[in-house]
C-alpha cells in the first residue's frame, strides 16, 4: 500500500495529512449519505469533521482521537503545568538562517473566471481602492502594557490562538470538500484576534511571527493574518478596517488546496511550473468561495486577490502596479512575505527575524512593497523583532519582548543574567537607556549551534 506521508492531503477522498502539522491521519472525507463525525488530530488538535478509513494502517490510528477521547500526546499534569519560561521557548521564532533563497522573477497569470473578470473590471475603471476609515482608530482603543508579558494572558493567549488554528485549518479542509461552512466561523477568529490585540498588541504580534513546522498553508494564512492586523492598527486603520483585512488573510491560501499535485513536505525547492500552478491559487480560492462571496467586504475579496501582487508590477496574478493595489493588499503583502521568510519549509530554514526585516527593507528600495506599510512593520515589531533575541553591548543576551515605536532599533528587553537565557532576569527599556544598546541579533540560545 503506498504510503500515506507522501500523498497529498486530499487524494480519492482520504485525509492523508493534517492541513496544519503534516502529522499522517488515517480519515477519509464523508461520501454522499454519510455523516462525519468530530476528530482531532492528536498532535495539534486540528479538528476534522471525517470517518475512520478503516483501509489505513493500524498504528495510524493514534495519530488522531474522537471528540471526548484523551489524546495519546496529552500531557501529564506535571507536564500540563510548566513554567512561563518553558511555554515562551515554544511560542518565539526559531528561525536560524541569515539568508534566503534568491527571489523568483514576477508570474502572470492568464486564468481567470467571472469573479476576477469583475474585480479586473473595477480595477480598469478606476474604482477606489483606498480605505476610508470612518470609525475610531483602533489603536487609540489599546493602552499597550510596558512590563514582562503576564503569565495568566500568555496562557490565555496561547489557547485562544490554537482553538482560532484549529478553526482555520477546518475551514481549509471543509471547504474544497464541498462541505457547508458557516463564515462566521472566521469572524470569530478575527474577532478574538483583534480584542487580543487590544489587551497586549506586543505579545499579539510576537505569536503571528512564531510559526511551526509544517504550518503550510492553513495555520500560515492565520499568522499572516495576526501580523496584517498589528500592522492595519499601527497605520490608524479602524476596527472595520482591520476584520476586512484580517478576513482576507485568513481565506487567500484556501486556493492551495486546489494545487493537489504540489507536495509542500517533500523537501525539494519548487521549479518554474510548480510556481505557475501557485500563481492561479487566488483564482481558486475565490473560485471555492463562490456561494460566499457576497458575504464577503470588498476590501477582504480585494485582500485575497492581490495579495502576491508587487509595488512594481513584478508580482502575480496581474503584474498589477502600486496604484492598482489595493491599500490591504499592500499590507497584506508585507506580512505574508514576513511570515513566510521566518518560517521553515522542508527545502530551506526559517530566518531570524531581523535579517527578514533587512531583506524586506531592501525590497522597498527596490520597489517590490510599500514604504509606508514597511515603517508601520517596524513601528510595530521594531527592527529587533518582538519574541527574537539579541545581544547587548554590555555582554548580556536578552530578549525583545516590547517594541518601542519610532525607535525602531532600541525595544524593550528582558536581558538575561546567564548566557543560555536563564538565571535571573532585568526588564530593560532601551529607549530610556544612553550607555546600553543592540549590539546584534541572534537565534535563541535553544538553536544556537
Amino acid at each position: 500500500m503506498e504510503s500515506l506521508a507522501t500523498k497529498p492531503t486530499r487524494l480519492a477522498g482520504r485525509l492523508s495529512q493534517c492541513v496544519v502539522c503534516s502529522s499522517p491521519l488515517p480519515l477519509r472525507l464523508p461520501q454522499e449519505g454519510e455523516t462525519g463525525s468530530p476528530w482531532h488530530c492528536a498532535q495539534c488538535e486540528t479538528r476534522y469533521l471525517a470517518l475512520l478509513d478503516e483501509d489505513c494502517p493500524p498504528e495510524l490510528r493514534q495519530n488522531v482521537r474522537q471528540e471526548g477521547e484523551i489524546s495519546p500526546y496529552a500531557q501529564t499534569p506535571g507536564e500540563a503545568a510548566q513554567d512561563l519560561q518553558a511555554l515562551g521557548r515554544k511560542y518565539e521564532p526559531q528561525g536560524n538562517s541569515k539568508i534566503a533563497l534568491p527571489a523568483r522573477d514576477g508570474i502572470l497569470c492568464p486564468l481567470e473566471n467571472s469573479f476576477t473578470r469583475q474585480l479586473d473590471r473595477d480595477i480598469g475603471e478606476g474604482v477606489e481602492l483606498q480605505v476610508r476609515t470612518l470609525g475610531r482608530p483602533f489603536i487609540e482603543l489599546v493602552q499597550k502594557p510596558r512590563d514582562v508579558f503576564s503569565e495568566q494572558v500568555v496562557r490565555k493567549f496561547v489557547d485562544t490562538f490554537e482553538r482560532s488554528s484549529a478553526q482555520v485549518g477546518d475551514f481549509f479542509q471543509q471547504v474544497p470538500a464541498g462541505n457547508n461552512v458557516n463564515l462566521g466561523d472566521l469572524e470569530s477568529v478575527a474577532q478574538q484576534g483583534l480584542m487580543h490585540a487590544a489587551e497586549d498588541p506586543d505579545l499579539f504580534a510576537a505569536l503571528g511571527i512564531t510559526v511551526p513546522n509544517g504550518a503550510f498553508p492553513g495555520r500560515h494564512s492565520m499568522h499572516v493574518a495576526m501580523v496584517a492586523m498589528s500592522i492595519g492598527a499601527t497605520m490608524g486603520y479602524d476596527t472595520l478596517a482591520l476584520m476586512e483585512l484580517s478576513l482576507g488573510c485568513l481565506i487567500h491560501d484556501l486556493g492551495m488546496m486546489r494545487i493537489d499535485r504540489i507536495n509542500y513536505h517533500d523537501g525539494r525547492v519548487l521549479g518554474s511550473s510548480d510556481f505557475r500552478e501557485i500563481a492561479k491559487h487566488p483564482m481558486y480560492t475565490l473560485e471555492l468561495l463562490k456561494h460566499h462571496l457576497d458575504q464577503l467586504p470588498y476590501g477582504t475579496r480585494m485582500v485575497a486577490y492581490q495579495m502576491h501582487e508587487r509595488s512594481n508590477g513584478s508580482g502575480y496574478p496581474r503584474g498589477r502596479h502600486s496604484d492598482q493595489i489595493h491599500d490591504l493588499a499592500k499590507i497584506s503583502a508585507v506580512a505574508d512575505v514576513f511570515v513566510a521568510l521566518t518560517s521553515e519549509r522542508p527545502h530551506r530554514p526559517g530566518m531570524m527575524p531581523y535579517y527578514a526585516l533587512e531583506r524586506i527593507l531592501r525590497g522597498v528600495k527596490d520597489g517590490l512593497y510599500d514604504g509606508a506599510v514597511v515603517r508601520a512593520l517596524l513601528k510595530t515589531v521594531s527592527l529587533f523583532p518582538v519574541g527574537s533575541y539579541v545581544t547587548l553591548t554590555d555582554g548580556r543576551i536578552a530578549k525583545v519582548i516590547r517594541a518601542n515605536g519610532e525607535q525602531y532599533a532600541r525595544p524593550v528587553v528582558l536581558a538575561f543574567e546567564k548566557p543560555d537565557g536563564s538565571g535571573s532576569q532585568t526588564l530593560v527599556d532601551l529607549s530610556k537607556e544612553d550607555a546600553i544598546s543592540v549590539q546584534a541579533a541572534i537565534s535563541p540560545p535553544s538553536v544556537r549551534g
